[in-house]
């Protein structure tokens, strides 16, 4: 017994979706029994569409000037800049009197000048008033200075000064006494600030950092040694000690004469920690003697020397070893027999420096 034949509707989409596939053709091609009939029929002609092409116009509005923005402020969380090495001042006293150089001019309007003796020095002194400062100085006249010494003072006046030694028969003035003109046109005049109640090597405004010293330390690897051994067996060395010898037929050796004097230090930098170690081998060459004047500059890295500096003395003594720009560069600060005291960085670029102008024979 077969199954009842029910009748089936098809959906209404699947009628839709056929109803379209018929009539969607433009072509309708009928077969017949006998023969191929085709029966083309065409599709309408389409207009292609007609686009137009708006016309545009340029029109000027007017517009208001736009006020420019005001300059930023400066933030004050911005980090300071480093001082620099020129605003670091060396220290000197006249007759018990401390100045501070400024710098080294002479075309500064000034009082009378006078002539002073102190301790055989020469010294020419004519007063400068605030308002006669050039305008790059001007600003001295409020300024308070904090020594090496740890001693702060503020300024109290200026004055143009230059000072001689020796006679004045070993210049070209054909003079035989020393006058304040003749001093001040010998000396090499400075402007300088004068200070009370404080002295010391060099100077510094006090609204810039302090400057940088170095602390010595103990030795406890016995670097110090080493690092001299190193300075004593260098080619400089052996060229002094070849003048020594052979030269001026000294015997022994040129840096155990009783002359020689040998300074050496193991200093610590209180910012970057660095350790370094300062070898002078000096004897006095003058008169006809050899001499010999040799520097070296060390840094400890881990616990073994690493050469830094290794060159000719500049100085007869180093007084200070410091860091003017808080850098970790390391500068000097010494003086030699011939009154002269510089500062000075470690491969020896003078920087500033002050002297007493000497004529006479050096023996």
């Amino acid at each position: 017994m077969s199954d009842e034949l029910r009748p089936e509707t098809l959906p209404p989409v699947y009628r839709r979706r056929r109803i379209l596939a018929i009539a969607a053709g433009c072509v309708v091609i009928g077969v017949a029994a006998i023969g191929f009939i085709a029966i083309a029929t065409q599709c309408p002609e389409v207009q292609a569409p007609v686009i137009v092409t708006p016309e545009v116009v340029a029109v000027q509005v007017p517009v208001p000037p736009v006020a420019p923005l005001p300059p930023l402020a400066p933030s004050s969380a911005s980090a300071p800049s480093m001082p620099r090495a020129s605003e670091l001042s060396l220290a000197f006293t006249v007759a018990g009197a401390t100045y501070v150089k400024i710098a080294a001019v002479d075309d500064i309007k000034h009082g009378k000048l006078r002539l002073v003796v102190d301790d055989g020095v020469q010294v020419s002194i004519g007063k400068v008033a605030a308002k006669d400062l050039p305008d790059e100085y001007k600003s001295w006249a409020q300024r308070s200075l904090r020594f090496d010494s740890g001693c702060v003072a503020k300024v109290s006046g200026f004055a143009l000064i230059a000072r001689v030694t020796g006679s004045p028969g070993y210049t070209d003035l054909g003079e035989e006494t020393w006058t304040a003109a003749n001093v001040f046109t010998q000396g090499a005049p400075v402007l300088a600030a004068r200070v009370a109640d404080c002295s010391g090597t060099y100077a510094r405004d006090t609204s810039l950092p302090e400057v940088v010293t170095l602390a010595e330390v103990d030795d406890q690897r016995g670097l110090i040694d080493q690092a001299r051994k190193l300075v004593l067996a260098s080619t400089l060395s052996s060229e002094a000690q070849t003048r020594w010898t052979k030269e001026y037929e000294q015997s022994g050796k040129w840096y155990d004469a009783e002359d020689t004097k040998i300074d050496a230090k193991m200093l610590r930098h209180p910012t970057t920690g660095a350790i370094w170690v300062s070898i002078h081998v000096y004897n006095p060459e003058e008169c006809g003697d050899p001499g010999g004047n040799i520097w070296g500059l060390f840094q400890v890295a881990n616990g073994t020397l690493k050469r830094a500096q290794l060159r000719a003395g500049s100085f007869d003594t180093i007084k200070n070893i410091i860091d003017i720009e808080g850098d970790g560069e390391l500068e000097l600060i010494g003086s030699d027999d011939w009154f002269t005291t510089s500062i000075m960085r470690a491969d020896g670029e003078t920087l500033d420096s002050t002297s007493i102008a000497f004529f006479g024979c050096g023996c």
